[in-house]
């Protein structure tokens, strides 16, 4: 912008001296035609075509410096107006997690809550025979309950630090995270460990058919898995 108000200043304030400095001159000369004539040995007439031919010349020279001007203007112009690449650049918005990292959580231990699930009865049953095969099952069954009890909590914990998920998975993941923290929170390995015999049924009862809430949980995981 300072070279197109240079351009300005130029034309309104340098030019137009000069322009009325010369065709002053001129009309002065033009005026004494006659006797510059007479005195330089030449026609009248002759005279009168060098006098115009003059005019055009300071005509066509303060027409020459004022397109100049005018036309470096848009250029001037075009050069404040452009943008800074620095503020054109667009912000990036750091995304959220996707639904793929959701359903890793998940996938990483759904064989294994399917398979609790899948022992439920066996283990039940185990729990009623006093043979030797009845209680080496309910000693594997003792540690299946008392490991979903840890997966649960482990899975609960990652699907909620996680962050939010999309929309489309936001009931899916509460309702999976609301069924972890019942598995969680009944804590049937402790129970079973430190407790009698009727508490540990009891806990064990309650994973048991939490255990079962949580496959129906996991079907609705399946287009993400």
């Amino acid at each position: 912008m300072r070279s197109h108000e240079g351009c300005n200043n130029v034309s309104q304030r340098d030019m137009a001296p000069t322009l009325k400095y010369g065709v002053g001159r001129v009309g002065l000369i033009a005026a004494m035609s006659p006797l510059v004539a007479t005195l330089a040995g030449i026609s009248v007439s002759n005279f009168g075509g060098i006098l115009k031919k003059s005019f055009i010349v300071l005509a066509l020279t303060a027409s020459l410096a004022l397109a100049g001007c005018s036309s470096a203007a848009p250029d001037a112009m075009a050069a404040a107006t452009t943008p800074d690449a620095s503020t054109a650049a667009a912000v990036e918005v750091p995304a959220g997690p996707t639904a793929s990292q959701f359903a890793s959580i998940i996938s990483e231990q759904e064989a294994d809550w399917r398979e609790y699930d899948a022992k439920v009865p066996e283990c039940v049953s185990a729990s009623y025979d006093d043979s030797a095969i009845g209680n080496a099952l309910q000693i594997a069954c003792g540690y299946t309950v008392s490991t979903i009890g840890l997966t649960s909590k482990t899975a609960a914990r990652n699907l909620t630090e996680l962050g939010e998920p999309p929309a489309e998975l936001a009931a899916l993941v509460a309702r999976t995270v609301g069924v972890l923290e019942l598995i969680r929170d009944e804590k049937a390995g402790e129970v079973c460990e430190t407790g009698s015999d009727e508490e540990c049924a009891l806990a064990t009862m309650s994973t048991n058919t939490f255990a079962s809430e949580l496959t129906s949980v996991l079907d609705a995981w399946k287009p993400y898995l």
